[in-house]
């Protein structure tokens, strides 16, 4: 059960431990970004306002996704899902929205 106790946010050091796992905290605010997970290897990531992250930095999620069953979760502003919504249709829009 999620408890409180069991989520620890260690804003200075830029780390989560969530269950007992340390989860590195990444800040993809600028084109250099990609440089913060360069060399890592991922299970997961979580990337919220996705729309607005880097290119390069999207890439290299999505490479370092390397393990078997990883998981990539993106959280968008309702607004650009609608502007997808219109810009794409068919098997592109189905598979990928």
């Amino acid at each position: 059960m999620v408890r409180p106790e069991n989520i620890v946010y260690l804003q200075s050091m830029g780390i989560c431990t969530i269950f007992g796992r340390e989860c590195p905290v990444v800040d993809f605010n600028d084109a250099q970004a990609h440089t913060k997970i360069q060399g890592l290897t991922l299970a997961g990531a979580l990337l919220d306002e996705a729309a607005i992250v880097p290119e390069s930095a999207f890439t290299m999620l999505v490479s370092r996704l390397n393990i078997s069953n990883a998981r990539l979760f993106l959280i968008f502003d309702p607004e650009y899902i609608q502007e997808l919504k219109k810009q794409y249709t068919g098997l592109w829009y189905r598979r990928m929205i």
